[in-house]
């Protein structure tokens, strides 16, 4: 019995020593890293205004351009008294390079009110600074800002009741 205790004692010594065969292997480091740029935003110092206009004999279109000239779709039915027609502006800021969207409102769903009057405002259009001579929706915060303006087109109808009408509307900018 001594033999073999002495002998399992060898085994097990001798197995203990050997040395398993390792495979080769290879590693590579690299880094992982982001940027966090500023939030874009948004901010409006000048509101769309249609101007002074009388009731119109007919339905009519007022349409202020986005380089902020006033027509009507027929001149002869209402008469435009334009002493404070004047597009919506807006500036922008955020990351200097960037390219941002704009959206603006669908049409049909913004209505200016009087009391219980109403008119419908559609046709949104933008300018930017930054691609300046034609109409978008995008542009580039140049050194980080950007400012763009907003015209439309008023609905109004033959007669329309006179009375001051206002309402409000939603652009949105996001980076592209």
């Amino acid at each position: 019995m001594k033999k073999l205790i002495f002998m399992i004692l060898a085994i097990i010594m001798v197995a203990g020593q050997s040395t398993p065969i390792k495979a080769q292997t290879a590693k590579a480091s690299t880094t992982a890293g982001a940027e966090i740029v500023s939030a874009i935003s948004i901010t409006s110092d000048a509101s769309l205004n249609f101007g002074k206009m009388s009731a119109p004999s007919a339905d009519v279109d007022v349409t202020i351009s986005t380089a902020s000239q006033v027509t009507t779709t027929n001149s002869s039915v209402i008469s435009l008294f334009s002493t404070n027609a004047a597009n919506a502006h807006y500036n922008v800021s955020g990351a200097s390079g960037f390219v941002y969207n704009i959206t603006l409102p669908s049409d049909d769903l913004v209505l200016i009110q009087s009391g219980s009057n109403s008119m419908h405002v559609n046709g949104f259009k933008a300018r930017t600074t930054s691609i300046s001579g034609s109409d978008g929706t995008s542009g580039t915060l140049v050194s980080g800002a950007d400012t763009f303006v907003v015209g439309a087109t008023l609905k109004v109808k033959s007669g329309q009741v006179a009375g001051t009408y206002s309402g409000s509307f939603d652009v949105i900018v996001a980076y592209n």
